[in-house]
């Protein structure tokens, strides 16, 4: 039923109202105190609904969770739609009032609060796939690049609002049809600027001018593919089509530097760099009217028989009130998003899906660098038990190309993870995390002392490089083993030594033919091998076994300058062809 109460004397238009598809009774619609209707861009609608209570609570048809429809009856077009998400009663010496809160279909995006994750997908598609998880329909018009991987850390309608704007876009709802678009646009059922004469359709309309805003941006990045630096650049120019009250171009320049602005690329940069732009209009003005049920957030609208304020204007707010005297409709337009002291019926801000400025501590899950690379992938289970980051570096040591410490964390790790200018799709392993579970290999402090005595690196398996700083000299040291402690190599101030356990021991130097070792084969013997060799002592030398066999493949010598004897118990010196005893004296016994 169509409450004629309601008819406003200038447009003869009225309003429907429609619960769960059904039209108001009679008896209700005659109840029917106060409608109004507020919906904006990047705002979630909502409408209020206030009935005389007859103690029957509004019939029994305001309750929780029922959808309601607000139409206007010529022309015929819904004004808005959604869902009754609270109920409140008033009682006072005048009688009883139940009014019915209602939000469109953004509010259930809003409810949520979850951590997920996804993986090559463009700003374009992680707004669809996040809308139409909700049941809407997405009409979707971003700029942006494909994601390697992208992070949701709020409710649905905050990564969507976090991401419009950044990139510079607005979005609102519209019965089932959730839209985006860029702000030098207009929503996609905008349709042909309605027309509004002051004077006739428009009572009052007031607009300002700033001219002390930046008149550009330049976001300045890193990308760390080509580890270089990239660059966007944008200027805060009011688009074409709307010409009401526009800033006149030739002011001073202000030109504004962004940084930290989550930037990889030039594309992206240039992208950015339009978002700030677009958020830094100049014109913003307000309008009080008839009910213009054409008038919507997001479209444009033409002001005439206004002076210099004539002209077009992009719509930000439209806010619809009806009561038994009349329907009127204010809103407010411009470039300039209006200065707010409260949104009330809008959720308090949470965490960003976009930006993380401080550390974490993660666990790493994966070590395969599909571009071998040496990043690690960590498990975020702070926040949930399925969510892991993109791929990220890890600090090291004198890195650069070809060179550097290289220690990997292992799988199932602790770690602290940071993110390179707050951007969550570059984060940064800072190193590894000792606790409770993760002890350390050995005490690095001597007892009851404040000084670090030891410093040492501990493989998975236990192996070990140690650096010793204590007092005494045998406490001084560098020292290098396997696990196990069998195999080591120690040098020291007291002494340097090289173990080997039951292994053998090669020391080698040069190559091929001319290569000479040293091989120690772990069974206590020794062989020398070299293309020649000689031993030589100051003082004396002396080689002692139980069996010395001395063997020369052409010539063998033995000289003394004064005195060389052979002794044995058995003595036998032997030629094949010939033996040749010479000398100034010869004895023989």
């Amino acid at each position: 039923m169509t409450a004629q109460a309601h008819q406003d004397p200038h447009t003869q238009t009225q309003l429907r109202v429609e619960i769960e598809g059904t039209e108001l009774r009679t008896e209700l619609a005659d109840d029917l105190l106060e409608i109004r209707v507020d919906t904006g861009v990047r705002t979630i609608g909502r409408a209020q609904v206030r009935f005389l209570d007859r103690g029957t609570f509004a019939g029994g048809v305001v309750e929780l969770g029922k959808t309601v429809t607000i139409s206007s009856v010529s022309p015929a077009q819904v004004v808005f739609s959604g869902t009754v998400t609270g109920v409140e009663l008033e009682a006072t010496d005048r009688g009883a009032t139940v009014t019915a809160t209602v939000h469109d279909q953004a509010y259930d995006l809003s409810r949520d609060r979850a951590v997920t994750t996804h993986q090559k997908m463009s700003d374009a598609d992680i707004i669809r796939s996040t809308v139409q998880g909700a049941g809407l329909r997405a009409d979707v018009d971003v700029p942006g690049g494909t994601h390697a991987w992208a992070f949701r850390a709020d409710s649905r309608l905050g990564l969507v609002d976090e991401i419009a704007g950044r990139l510079g876009c607005d979005w609102a709802v519209l019965e089932e049809r959730f839209a985006v678009w860029p702000v030098s646009g207009s929503a996609p059922w905008a349709g042909e600027a309605p027309i509004l004469d002051l004077g006739v359709e428009l009572i009052g309309f007031a607009v300002r001018r700033e001219e002390t805003g930046p008149s550009s941006f330049t976001v300045r990045g890193w990308d760390p593919e080509r580890q270089r630096s990239v660059t966007g650049r944008a200027t805060t120019r009011t688009p074409g089509d709307r010409n009401g009250f526009a800033p006149v171009d030739g002011g001073k320049s202000a030109p504004v530097l962004a940084t930290r602005q989550l930037s990889m690329t030039e594309a992206e940069a240039k992208e950015v760099a339009g978002g700030l732009a677009a958020a830094a209009g100049r014109v913003s003005g307000r309008g009080k009217g008839s009910f213009i049920p054409g008038l919507r957030p997001g479209g444009l609208v033409t002001i005439r028989s206004a002076g210099s304020a004539d002209g077009t204007y992009y719509v930000r707010e439209v806010s619809h009130q009806v009561d038994a005297t009349s329907l009127r409709t204010t809103f407010v337009v411009g470039d300039r998003p209006p200065v707010r002291l409260t949104d009330p019926w809008r959720a308090p801000p949470s965490a960003s899906s976009l930006r993380h400025t401080g550390i974490t501590v993660a666990r790493v899950d994966n070590i395969n660098d599909p571009d071998q690379r040496g990043r690690v992938r960590v498990a975020l289970e702070g926040v949930s038990d399925s969510a892991s980051s993109s791929w990220a570096r890890v600090l090291s040591l004198g890195a650069g190309p070809d060179r550097g410490l290289v220690v990997l964390p292992e799988v199932g790790d602790e770690v602290l993870l940071a993110f390179e200018d707050g951007d969550v799709r570059r984060p940064v392993v800072l190193g590894g995390l000792f606790g409770k579970q993760s002890t350390v290999p050995t005490p690095a402090l001597a007892p009851n002392s404040s000084e670090v005595t030891t410093r040492y690196f501990v493989s998975r398996e236990g192996h070990r490089i140690e650096i010793a700083d204590g007092k005494a000299d045998a406490e001084q040291y560098v020292r290098m083993a396997l696990a196990g402690d069998r195999s080591y190599v120690r040098i020291g101030k007291d002494k340097t030594e090289i173990h080997a356990a039951e292994t053998p021991l090669v020391i080698t130097s040069g190559e091929g033919s001319g290569a000479a070792s040293l091989t120690f084969d772990g069974r206590g013997n020794l062989t020398i091998n070299a293309a020649s060799i000689t031993m030589k002592a100051k003082q004396s030398l002396t080689l002692e076994g139980m069996d010395v066999e001395a063997k020369a493949s052409t010539t063998f010598e033995a000289s003394a300058k004064t005195r060389a004897v052979v002794t044995g118990t058995t003595t036998v010196i032997k030629g094949s062809a010939s033996t040749e005893v010479s000398g100034a004296v010869v004895k023989i016994n």
